[in-house]
């Protein structure tokens, strides 16, 4: 019988005995460039930003809407593992997330695109 006990190295997945060698054995596209595009803010839009996404941050308040406040998170808990569907097969395999790395990133992302979705709106 193969085993399917799971192991995280270096950011991969490994499954151990089943010869898959990790997530990137299953990606057969080249990486996507970024786009290099202009700060949609222009300078004054741009100081606005920053000088709003620090007062938000030193505030710790959480915007709604983007799935990170207490009442918006699944039993109040940061959901430490996803699942992702790989190859033709579509098989499934559990990522770590844990929330002490990816909580802080997730509310900090929360509150960058908060505070520009609202400067964009005002601003067009």
């Amino acid at each position: 019988m193969i085993s399917t006990q799971r192991s995280v190295f270096h950011g991969k997945l490994a499954l151990t005995d089943s010869g898959f060698k990790g997530i990137d054995a299953n990606i057969r596209h080249e990486a996507i460039r970024t786009p290099s595009g202009p700060c949609p803010f222009g300078q004054e839009g741009l100081e606005l930003f920053e000088s709003s996404l620090k007062l938000l941050t030193e505030s710790g308040e959480l915007p709604s809407g983007y799935g990170v406040t207490l009442d918006e998170l699944d039993g109040d808990v940061f959901d430490e593992q996803e699942e992702i569907i790989i190859g033709k097969n579509r098989n499934s395999f559990p990522i770590a997330l844990p929330s002490q790395i990816w909580k802080p990133r997730t509310e900090l992302w929360a509150q960058g695109l908060y505070v520009m979705s609202s400067i964009l709106s005002v601003l067009s």
